[in-house]
């Protein structure tokens, strides 16, 4: 659960961050034009929403009880 948690916070939180990326490279470099800011803000996003979906379907993936047989081996070999 914590990490479907974990992965909802960080595609939450991919706005956020890329508008952070976008002020500071508009603001604090020699090339800050509007469409650089766009740019770097736009990759920050969807790398944030990959890690995002990442760590979402691990946890959907441990969810899974992998713990259980499918089928009891044994008595199907006891059968034949």
């Amino acid at each position: 659960m914590k990490k479907l948690l974990a992965g909802l916070f960080l595609a939450v939180s991919a706005f956020p961050a890329s508008l952070a990326v976008g002020i500071v490279v508009m603001q604090h470099t020699s090339f800050g034009a509007f469409p650089n800011a766009l740019d770097a803000a736009a990759k920050t996003a969807a790398a944030v929403l990959g890690l995002a979906v990442f760590v979402f379907c691990s946890g959907l993936a441990s969810k899974i009880d992998s713990s259980k047989p499918a089928a009891d081996a044994e008595q199907v070999l006891d059968k034949k």
